[in-house]
């Protein structure tokens, strides 16, 4: 049994039978919520969880000891991913690219590989039509996301991973950006698709899509828990520049710290150059794919949330996005 950071995790029974329903609790710690957890067999194989209707979780014993891990998120999480970096390396030379006025697609490339000239649903809800903002992306899922944005989709070669059957969900979205060279395994040759992912690899994952893949990049990353001995400093400095990522209030970046499905929403949408058309959705809320858990719309990642879940035409109208 494994309990994280932000709370705790206790089952129905700690000794049970091969084919015994388990039932599991999540506990957050005060001022966080409990997004899930993750059952995995002594071998590595996950154990499929189900989310019950009194807000616990539940699985079927299998015949080997499991490891359950909870995950957890603050409640209170500051603002990420909203400040303003500069970096000199951004493009067309010395520049100040903030979150709120990304560098075009067409610049960086990623129209080359990703659709930017129609906005489709690329981030769903849960079955118990939540969001869940400050959940934790497994790799699976940010697979799946560039995945439904590819321009080409059918994509030659070969892949493979020893953890993977080729009948999971997120199967063709990892295969297709793996032989893109977009997502990558681990050197054990697995995948790990129920895993979380960090802020500082998805940000790696994402900058794969600038132009000539692979791009040497550099400049400071001006955030102080970045330093350039980091792994991921290059990719984090660019990312910035470009205007995809910001920091937290404190001017750290929490590159270790799993990326929320509210950040990685506001990161590719800066990608692609997209934002919602706020009057056309606040005109036609009903009528839109909204969320029970995101009653909010001053929440920080709001509008971005809709933008990334509600398939819509546009146009632009003097750099703003105009749905119609």
């Amino acid at each position: 049994m494994v309990a994280p950071e932000h709370g705790t995790v206790t089952t129905s029974l700690t000794r049970a039978a091969s084919g015994t329903p388990i039932t599991v609790t999540a506990t957050p710690d005060k001022d966080c919520s409990a997004q899930g957890v993750t059952v995995r067999t002594s071998a590595g194989k996950d154990v499929s969880v189900t989310p019950n209707a009194d807000g616990t979780f539940g699985y079927v014993q299998p015949a080997s000891d499991v490891v359950v891990t909870g995950t957890f998120a603050s409640s209170a999480p500051g603002i990420p991913d909203g400040s303003a970096s500069t970096d000199s390396d951004g493009p067309g030379g010395s520049s100040t690219h903030d979150t709120e006025h990304p560098v075009s697609p067409d610049e960086t490339g990623v129209s080359d590989w990703l659709v930017t000239d129609s906005h489709p649903v690329y981030v769903r809800g849960f079955s118990d039509g939540t969001f869940r903002p400050y959940g934790n992306v497994t790799r699976a899922q940010v697979a799946m996301m560039f995945y439904r944005l590819l321009k080409n989709q059918n994509v030659s070669g070969s892949a493979s991973f020893s953890d993977m059957t080729g009948n999971e969900w997120y199967a063709e979205a990892v295969y297709t950006l793996s032989k893109l060279g977009i997502v990558q395994g681990y050197g054990d040759g697995t995948f790990r698709g129920n895993d979380s992912i960090s802020r500082a690899a998805f940000t790696a994952i994402a900058s794969r899509f600038l132009k000539a893949n692979g791009l040497t990049l550099t400049g400071s990353a001006q955030f102080s828990d970045v330093p350039e001995t980091h792994w991921a400093h290059n990719v984090i400095a660019r990312a910035a520049s470009y205007g995809w990522i910001g920091g937290y209030e404190d001017g750290t970046f929490r590159p270790a710290a799993p990326i929320t499905r509210a950040a990685v929403t506001a990161i590719i949408n800066r990608m692609l150059n997209r934002a919602a058309d706020v009057d056309y959705v606040e005109a036609h809320f009903a009528e839109l794919q909204t969320f029970t858990d995101t009653p909010d719309h001053s929440a920080w990642y709001f509008y971005n949330m809709i933008e990334a879940s509600n398939e819509h035409a546009f146009s632009d109208e003097g750099g703003q996005e105009r749905w119609k």
